[in-house]
C-alpha cells in the first residue's frame, strides 16, 4: 500500500570546513619546518619535542611556541597565525 506523504530526502556531504573548525590553539613545537601539537602545557610540548625529534641539526626542536594554528587543506600542514609566540625553549624547561 503506497503512502501518498512519502517524501524522499536528499542530504548532501561537504568536506569544506569553515575557517573555526581548522583552527587549534595551545603549544606546539616545530619539527623540520612542521608545527607538532596542540599542547596543554609547555611541557608537554618540550617533552614531546625531546622524544620525537631526532636532534640531528643545531637548535632543531628547541623552541616551544603558543597561539594559534590553522590547517590548510591543500597541504594538510598547520600554519601559525598572527598570535603565535614562541614561549620557551627545551633546554629551559625543568621535566620531571
Amino acid at each position: 500500500m503506497p503512502n501518498k506523504h512519502e517524501v524522499d530526502e536528499v542530504i548532501t556531504v561537504s568536506n569544506h570546513l569553515d575557517v573555526a573548525d581548522r583552527i587549534e590553539k595551545g603549544y606546539f613545537y616545530l619539527d623540520n619546518r612542521v608545527f607538532k601539537g596542540p599542547f596543554e602545557k609547555s611541557e608537554d610540548a618540550g617533552q614531546a619535542a625531546l622524544k620525537n625529534c631526532k636532534l640531528t641539526a643545531p637548535g632543531e626542536c628547541r623552541a616551544i611556541y603558543h597561539g594559534s594554528v590553522r590547517t590548510n587543506l591543500e597541504t594538510n600542514l598547520k600554519e601559525p597565525l598572527a598570535d603565535m609566540r614562541q614561549t620557551d625553549q627545551v633546554d629551559a624547561i625543568s621535566f620531571v
